[in-house]
């Protein structure tokens, strides 16, 4: 029975959008507003970023040169890259990607690139190089003097290096050693004292570790498996992050540590989240739905199935200013959001004759007042679903506790 619930979809919510951009790539990645809001840069699975004029909808165009290298190889079945992250400077004047090559013909991932991209010039203008396969997330330091992630891993003695760098000059200016494996998120604190860092270890259990960036020293663990994306909400009160391995999404207090919320009832592993500057609104995006959650209420306020409309949501950033949304979906060949070949060609040209536009990416723009003041209600067979999500989880976590005390 429970496993029957499970299967069950909440409630969809109608929401439109103010905006719908077309795009020509699919699987997106990533997606970040640039400092003014002004437009928002994508970067797609097959290692293109693109810019996009927020409200006009217009292809600023940014795709580098190594890209068509890499495409090529990827012709040729050496290696395929993926992008995995994308943040623009504080400052707008960088835009630092992550990315990793896959060799599909060894099945598994042979190398990573930390990308720092000049804006206006849409130039490449540094390259980092690892022998890592697993770079997953790029930090910036609030005040854009510096970039952070992952250079060394070796699983087999499960210790790692996060190396520091200076933005404007690309020189290396602090390394922090540890003993744990793959990071699978970074980020600044608000005050620039520390650094967080979600590891996934293969040998002892996953940790969320705080280190002090005077000595590189770690201040404090959290005990929590390994989370993705976290982010800190402008004060820096707060900070959110999705779990890697489980349909969760934590919010912790930035003073203590201590968590203060765990949703746990998302259908599958969240994708993407985001969280507004005054840390009110949290939006999370899974490939089944678009969800957002008012945080001081703890009360859900959206749920959007991609079924009928959305073949599948990707990634989710909110913008600088807390006004609007921007979400990265790929349309069902059903959707009302489709646009028939010629219309298309008419209104945006084509890039790829070969690419139908049913199967490319949309960028939805939302209003941020429609979706806090959407009236979406929990039904009560909606609440019976999310109580069977919640005790599942509940159970598959006892096995993980258990491990987790013994830290």
């Amino acid at each position: 029975m429970l496993t029957f619930l499970l299967l069950i979809p909440l409630a969809s919510a109608e929401l439109e959008p103010v905006k719908v951009s077309y795009g020509y790539e699919v699987g997106g990645k990533s997606v970040d507003f640039s400092p003014d809001d002004q437009y928002i840069a994508i970067g797609y699975d097959d290692g293109a970023i693109r810019i996009w004029d927020t409200f006009n909808g217009e292809n600023i165009g940014f795709t580098p040169e190594y890209i068509d290298r890499y495409r090529l190889m990827f012709l040729f079945g050496s290696a395929s890259p993926s992008l995995s992250k994308i943040k623009y400077s504080p400052d707008g004047r960088y835009l630092l990607s992550t990315s990793y090559e896959y060799d599909f013909w060894a099945h598994k991932a042979t190398s990573a690139h930390l990308i720092v991209h000049d804006v206006e010039s849409g130039e490449v203008i540094r390259y980092h190089n690892f022998s890592t396969p697993a770079l997953w997330d790029i930090a910036i330091s609030p005040d854009g003097k510096t970039y952070a992630a992952l250079s060394e891993m070796d699983p087999e003695s499960e210790t790692s290096t996060i190396s520091l760098w200076d933005m404007d000059t690309g020189n290396l200016v602090d390394t922090i050693e540890s003993n744990n494996c793959e990071a699978t998120s970074i980020a600044f604190t608000p005050d620039n004292k520390s650094l967080i860092v979600s590891f996934l270890n293969r040998k002892n259990p996953d940790r969320i570790v705080i280190f002090d960036l005077d000595t590189g020293l770690e201040t404090k663990i959290i005990k929590e498996r390994s989370v993705a994306n976290i982010q800190f909400s402008g004060d820096g009160r707060i900070f959110a992050a999705g779990s890697t391995l489980r349909g969760e999404v934590i919010i912790w207090d930035s003073n203590t540590y201590e968590e203060i919320w765990r949703i746990m009832y998302i259908r599958n592993p969240p994708d993407d989240i985001a969280l507004s500057s005054d840390g009110e609104l949290l939006v999370v995006v899974d490939e089944s739905a678009l969800m957002a959650w008012n945080v001081s209420s703890k009360k859900q306020i959206l749920n959007m199935d991609s079924w009928d409309q959305i073949k599948w949501y990707q990634c989710v950033d909110i913008s600088n200013d807390g006004k609007f949304v921007a979400v990265v979906a790929s349309l069902d060949e059903d959707s009302k959001y489709n646009m028939d070949s010629d219309t298309f060609s008419e209104s945006f040209g084509s890039l790829d004759n070969n690419i139908d536009p049913s199967y490319g990416n949309v960028v939805f723009i939302y209003d941020v007042q429609d979706i806090k003041t959407n009236e979406y209600k929990e039904s009560f067979f909606d609440f019976i679903i999310r109580l069977g999500r919640t005790l599942d989880l509940l159970q598959k976590n006892l096995i993980y506790s258990s491990a987790m005390l013994s830290i």
